[in-house]
């Protein structure tokens, strides 16, 4: 029996990252999630775009981890 994996797009508010070196970190980070797809993040309006299978909780706190409070946006 195969295993159905869910792939979605999810959009994140990101605060406290301001340079190309917040950017690198972040997507970074969540790249090397086992989940993650794809991790782009746009300084320009402070907003995450994280594809894959990963749970948005799961991606809450991995941005919280090191040091970046975000919101899910629906």
């Amino acid at each position: 029996m195969t295993k159905t994996v869910n792939v979605t797009q999810n959009l994140y508010q990101v605060k406290g990252n301001h340079c190309g070196g917040c950017k690198a970190k972040i997507e970074t980070h969540l790249l090397a999630l086992s989940d993650v797809q794809s991790a782009e993040m746009d300084l320009s309006t402070k907003r995450l775009s994280v594809t894959g299978s990963i749970d948005p909780r799961a991606v809450l706190s991995a941005l919280n981890n090191i040091g970046f409070n975000a919101s899910l946006i629906v």
